[in-house]
């Protein structure tokens, strides 16, 4: 899944064509719960918990929010918690 990503806090929701109104955004935490348990669920069973708990942590949210926009998906800060566990 892609997203486009915005400066603020706000992700873009589904486009035109699919599920949901057109220009619909989405927060952050939903971006990240939203990738726990549809994307992730299926094949990663660790990045789906670690997804969901990062939706729920205003402390993980905020700091994933300093991060440049195009650096906020999930699977790159995901991507980089693996990096840092295998050091």
């Amino acid at each position: 899944m892609s997203f486009q990503w915005l400066e603020s806090s706000s992700m873009p929701g589904p486009t035109a064509g699919s599920a949901g109104p057109v220009g619909w955004t989405r927060t952050l935490a939903q971006v990240y719960r939203h990738f726990g348990e549809v994307d992730a669920a299926e094949t990663s069973p660790l990045y789906e918990r670690v997804a969901v708990a990062l939706s729920e942590s205003g402390e993980a949210l905020r700091a994933i929010e300093a991060a440049p926009a195009r650096k906020r998906h999930p699977t790159v800060i995901l991507a980089a918690l693996h990096d840092l566990a295998l050091a």
